[in-house]
């Protein structure tokens, strides 16, 4: 009888455990370069630099996602005017395979363009901010399909448009 209860009370431990919500940070193991892409207009990383998370996400009630930055791997070339006023924006969207609902758009950052001790013209500072879609429009899979949107500025006197891998290293996390 002993044996009973001992065994009856485990498993009521091990499904309560089991049970309860997960509060851990979800970070992709990979780290992205991004992809080349061109000043002046949106790239997509959809399909390509897709990233699924397995995670209970309604946003923003009940978590959060976004990306860490890391040292670039490339700068913009002497092509490109050497301004701290260029900036470049990076979305992070969560695909939604429903019609007619439109792919959301979870936060976005602002990169800020300097020439770093290594000599290389990049995005070295990011400012998050909140861009959150309406909750109800998230899907309640468990699973975030996430990817990249991202735009360089162009500034005036800028003699090649063509961006370069590499112009920032990235990896994205969902709690």
């Amino acid at each position: 009888m002993k044996k009973i209860v001992t065994v009856f009370i485990m498993l009521s431990l091990l499904i309560s455990l089991v049970c309860l919500p997960a509060h851990a940070e979800n970070i992709y193991p990979t780290y992205f370069d991004s992809l080349a892409s061109t000043t002046g207009s949106y790239t997509s990383y959809k399909g390509t630099q897709e990233i699924q998370l397995l995670c209970s996400y309604t946003h923003p009630s009940s978590g959060d996602a976004g990306i860490y930055f890391y040292q670039p791997s490339a700068g913009l070339s002497a092509s490109f005017i050497h301004s701290n006023n260029r900036r470049g924006t990076i979305m992070l969207a969560e695909k939604d395979d429903e019609w007619f609902n439109y792919d959301d758009i979870v936060t976005y950052y602002i990169g800020y363009f300097s020439t770093g001790s290594d000599g290389i013209y990049s995005m070295y500072t990011y400012g998050r901010q909140e861009a959150y879609s309406t909750p109800t429009t998230i899907e309640d899979d468990n699973m975030l399909e996430l990817y990249l949107k991202v735009n360089i500025d162009i500034v005036q006197g800028d003699t090649s448009n063509n961006v370069p891998v590499g112009l920032f290293r990235y990896r994205v996390w969902a709690n």
